[in-house]
């Protein structure tokens, strides 16, 4: 999964501010790669612009079905 994440990340799309690929401790089979977008705009702009986003593709190609789940900040620190 490493090796998969390395390489997008090389190519991530400049509306992303920050990216995490990060792992179970309790499951080390349970992966999760968060995104940390510019705005709630600039992640809309690249959604329209991408048939299937770039993170999706790096889960299928070891195998696995990913979920696209949206949080919004609700208090910064």
């Amino acid at each position: 999964m490493k090796s998969a994440y390395g390489a997008i990340v090389e190519g991530k799309p400049p509306q992303i501010l920050q990216g995490y690929l990060v792992q179970g401790v309790e499951e080390p089979a349970l992966w999760r790669a968060i995104a940390i977008w510019h705005s709630r705009e600039a992640f809309d702009e690249y959604r329209k612009s991408v048939e299937t986003p770039e993170g999706m593709v790096m889960f299928r190609l070891v195998g696995a079905e990913p979920q696209m789940t949206l949080f919004e900040v609700a208090l910064q620190t």
